[in-house]
């Protein structure tokens, strides 16, 4: 949700792909499942194509390492699972764009209570808010929208787990009480430089230990597959939801951990102590927003320390080691797979992309350089164009001279569009061949936008 409570919040839809970070570790992934919505505003079709192209590139190499994106139709976002009605609430108040004002009007609620005495099953997209490609009515985020949609979600899951050789228990999955099962909290130290949000940089002593959350049945093999959860932004070893979730997984035979992120006690229930851990997952400003999936080292060392928690675990096989991220926790899943973390199976629920792990800030200051802000502005879609004509061809569009925009099949592009199709195509260059490919592509774009500019 990170890029879009952004561009909601100013009334912009722009996909920022571009990112600092760190050089990315070698893959080590079996098998990498992401699934998304077909009308998700969190993951918009540019984003959408980044996971196609970085997952496609990713286990391009290696025969053993597959991928899948796919996309449920009709779909928006968190279709597979249901979050606390405070995070529902606390969602709608940030995508409705006022930091004090409760939007309780964009929660959308079912009928009846589920067994946690809850209604509340995803948030509307405020009309005020939301870019035109959606209509008034569109959803933020909607729990097994259409109906069934989750549960072939996690079928799909499951089948990549059995594809593995997981071999999953067949019994049941759900019991009227827990007394099968061993819950309990596992604290462990933050990795280096981690810090506490603010409020709890407030508290003396300052926290430094992570508190995640393992579940997993009293009886079984000495030796059971391992998975791990990545939960919402949050942390602390998941919400209910999640750990209903996982409860599932530890009766299908596996050893569950759920991830905590930030020093301290955060949650999805209290909204005093679950906002500050929302200011550092967003990028809005006016939220104190610290745009934590952004920051690539930090959330790669994150990640990879919840992994260890799980390949450390006494009872774990670790050549059967799973991860699950839902939603920022999706994103999570990627940057702990770019930092070189290793799973046989990682599911990506709604996972939003996070920018990629590479030296961006300087191939975007190069093409700025290059191409000049008006030649940005007043670029083509070289998206589908570069795609169709294997990524280097010469796009052949064509311009009207002054326009901020482009002309495609009739159809005007804004030129936030247009922008936002060149940062693909440059994230998309420095998958295939890194900078020095970037910087080339970008002098190849420079060299035909002149050409243009001389023709019309």
């Amino acid at each position: 949700m990170t890029h879009v409570l952004r561009q909601l919040l100013s009334g912009v839809m722009v996909a920022v792909l571009l990112g600092e970070g760190e050089g990315q570790g070698t893959w080590k992934i079996g098998h990498f499942l992401e699934m998304i919505g077909q009308v998700d505003p969190f993951i918009p079709d540019p984003h959408k194509d980044a996971w196609k192209y970085e997952l496609g590139n990713a286990t391009k190499a290696g025969s053993a390492s597959t991928s899948e994106v796919h996309i449920f139709p009709g779909s928006s976002h968190a279709f597979s699972i249901k979050y606390s009605a405070a995070f529902y609430t606390a969602l709608a108040q940030l995508v409705g764009g006022n930091a004090s004002r409760p939007r309780p009007d964009m929660v959308i609620n079912s009928a009846t209570a589920d067994a946690n005495n809850q209604t509340a099953i995803g948030v509307l997209l405020p009309p005020e808010g939301a870019p035109t490609m959606y209509p008034v009515g569109s959803s933020a985020a909607y729990y097994d929208h259409p109906k069934g949609t989750s549960d072939t979600a996690f079928g799909k899951a499951d089948t990549a787990l059995t594809a593995a050789g997981f071999g999953l228990s067949t019994g049941a999955t759900t019991s009227s009480s827990d007394a099968d099962l061993i819950m309990e909290p596992h604290m462990f130290r933050a990795p280096t430089g981690e810090k506490a949000t603010a409020m709890e940089r407030a508290k003396l002593p300052v926290p430094t230990m992570l508190s995640g959350f393992k579940i997993y049945q009293k009886s079984g093999a000495s030796k059971r597959p391992g998975l791990l959860i990545f939960v919402g932004p949050y942390g602390d070893g998941g919400g209910y939801y999640e750990r209903e979730v996982a409860k599932m997984y530890a009766r299908k035979g596996m050893a569950v951990f759920l991830a905590d992120y930030y020093p301290g006690t955060h949650g999805d229930t209290n909204p005093m102590t679950m906002f500050p851990a929302l200011a550092e997952y967003s990028s809005n400003k006016a939220f104190g927003g610290q745009d934590y999936l952004s920051q690539t080292a930090r959330a790669q060392a994150t990640a990879l320390r919840n992994l260890e928690q799980v390949r450390a675990w006494d009872i774990v096989d670790t050549s059967k080691v799973a991860v699950f991220g839902f939603c920022f926790g999706g994103a999570m899943s990627l940057q702990m797979a770019r930092a070189g973390g290793e799973a046989a199976v990682v599911v990506s629920f709604h996972g939003e992309y996070p920018a990629a792990a590479s030296d961006f800030k300087a191939v975007e200051t190069d093409v700025a350089m290059r191409l000049g802000t008006s030649a940005l502005e007043t670029c083509l879609d070289v998206k589908k164009e570069f795609q169709r004509q294997g990524c280097c061809g010469m796009p052949t569009k064509t311009f009207n001279k002054g326009d901020i925009g482009m002309k495609s099949g009739g159809r005007r592009l804004s030129h936030d569009t247009l922008l936002d199709n060149v940062k693909l195509l440059l994230e998309e260059a420095k998958m295939q061949g890194g900078a020095s490919h970037a910087r080339n592509m970008a002098a190849d774009l420079s060299s035909f936008v002149n050409k243009m500019a001389r023709e019309v």
